[in-house]
């Protein structure tokens, strides 16, 4: 069920082949979640100003249920930064990461 939503302002072009699904895997290993469950939207070519430049930033969201504490988010922290900055032209200074906690009434799926 994990939603996860990474708003950029590379351009598409910049975002390798089939890292949608390599991020999924990341995270749903991460996550401890199966990976047919994951769903991960990118946006790119956003404009985005971050620090009041417009250098290339990136903001990914995370959307889960019954994973996030204050005791995982910084290993979380640390996998993904480590991911995101080897695999995309970005610094980590220009990551911000968001973990949503969801609850399970919150979320419809078909089973």
């Amino acid at each position: 069920m994990p939603i996860c939503l990474l708003r950029t302002s590379l351009a598409r072009s910049a975002i390798p082949k089939f890292f949608e699904r390599q991020l999924s895997e990341k995270i749903a290993s991460m996550l401890n979640k199966p990976s047919e469950r994951m769903n991960v939207i990118i946006q790119s070519d956003l404009y985005f100003c971050r620090n009041n430049t417009y250098d290339p930033a990136l903001l990914l969201e995370i959307r889960a249920i019954d994973v996030f504490d204050g005791s995982t988010t910084p290993k979380f922290n640390k996998i993904l930064f480590d991911y995101l900055t080897s695999n995309l032209a970005v610094p980590k200074e220009r990551i911000t990461v968001q973990y949503i906690p969801v609850d399970k009434t919150m979320i419809g799926m078909a089973i």
